[in-house]
This record gives C-alpha cells, structure tokens and sequence, in this order.
C-alpha cells in the first residue's frame, strides 16, 4: 500500500468514525482513480431499478441513481431476460427488479466509456411498482459538528450518479478545507458503503432513511442530512 493510500485511510477514518478533525491549513488529498478502466469492483453491491431491453440488450435503470446501466450479457442475464419476457408477454416496458452485481468501465460502439453491470444474482421482479423518486440518494449530505446550534465543522458528503463520492470536511474557525474521494454502493435496500478505492479494504457503511431523506453511519453515529437543489 503506497502513501497516498495510507494518507487516505486516515483522514477518512477520521471523519467517519466520529474523531473530531485537527483545524489546519487548507489541504487537498491527492486525487485517485476511484473506477479504474477495466477494474471491476467485485464486491457484490445490491441494484433497485427498473429492467428492460434495448435493441435485445438488456439495460437497468438504477433506482437510487437514474444511471442507466449495461448489462452483460452471460448465463445469469439471459436467465434473467427469459424471466422478464414470461411475465411482459410480448411487450417492452420496463419491470422493476431487484439484484445483485459488480461494477466495471467498458467502451461502447463511439468508444466512450460507460458503466457495465455484471449480474451475479437474481432476486426478485416487482410487477406493480416503478422506480420511487424518494429512493433516489444521490445528492449533497450535510452534517454540522459538533451539533447544528455551535458548528465548528462542517462535514460534506456528495453521493454522485456515476457511484463516486466527495467527502469535504470545513472547519469555520480556521477557514481550511480537506477533501477525500472514493467510491459507494448500497449493500442492501436501506444500507450504503464508503471506500476509498477498490484496492483498499476500507470502507464505513451508513443506514438510509428514504422518508427523511438522512443518512446515519453505523461507526459515529452521525446522522448526514440531505440538502435540497
């Protein structure tokens, strides 16, 4: 593990386990590479979102993201598309599903690079409902140290579509800002994880509350609220 990363381990692990960050000059942590081309992010991560096929191909359209995401075509996707075609019976629309599967780079036919989906399990489809915008949780996160009445900090979380996070800790006394990237994914319908990158084993995981649109880390116990656009 090379010193970037180590550097990285720690200031994550300081913001996200509840320690109360060191007021110092602004700082910006070296960028990383949080989806390197063709890596693939083999931890399993759990997909909501609403199934279909385009020209034979089947895509998913991920519920807590509105990223349309290929998919590739192997043993479990063909499974999962002859499933798809006895329940729709000729038509064409979209199904909502609920699976399993890894994240990779790939490039398409005009050589850009676009998120692929490989599927490793099928759970269910849901014939009655469709993609619920409250499940959408990408956005800004705001949490105000050490309570919202005296702040002295201001911890910053942006959960962006393409499955990448910024973390921005603010400190209002000292005016100084540091940063850390790194990559999420839902675990399961109400749970998230945090890494740093996919050649690091570190990672928080945080429980998501749709109603009222907050995020509480199982480590600090801090509760991230999300801001309005």
């Amino acid at each position: 593990m090379n010193t970037i990363q180590i550097v990285s381990i720690c200031f994550i692990t300081l913001f996200l386990s509840g320690c109360k960050p060191q007021k110092t000059k602004e700082e910006e942590q070296p960028k990383h590479t949080t989806f390197p081309a063709q890596t693939e992010l083999s931890i399993p991560h759990y997909f909501n979102g609403e199934f279909s096929l385009i020209r034979e191909h089947p895509v998913l359209t991920d519920c807590a993201t509105g990223n349309r995401l290929t998919i590739t075509m192997d043993s479990i996707a063909k499974e999962v598309i002859e499933k798809y075609r006895k329940i729709q019976k000729g038509t064409n629309t979209s199904l909502l599903g609920v699976f399993e599967g890894s994240l990779s780079f790939s490039n398409d036919i005009e050589k850009n690079q676009t998120l692929q989906l490989t599927l490793t399990d099928f759970i269910r489809f849901d014939t009655v409902n469709d993609c619920d915008p409250q499940r959408k949780i990408t956005g800004e996160y705001v949490a105000l140290i050490p309570n919202r009445q005296q702040p002295t900090d201001k911890f910053t979380l942006n959960l962006h579509p393409d499955y990448t996070y910024t973390f921005t800790i603010f400190n209002m006394l000292s005016n100084s800002t540091r940063k850390a990237k790194g990559y999420w994914y839902q675990l399961s319908e109400d749970m998230i994880a945090l890494e740093i990158t996919p050649l690091t084993n570190y990672r928080n995981k945080a429980y998501i509350n749709y109603s009222t649109k907050e995020l509480t880390f199982i480590n600090s116990k801090r509760v991230y609220h999300h801001q309005e656009e």
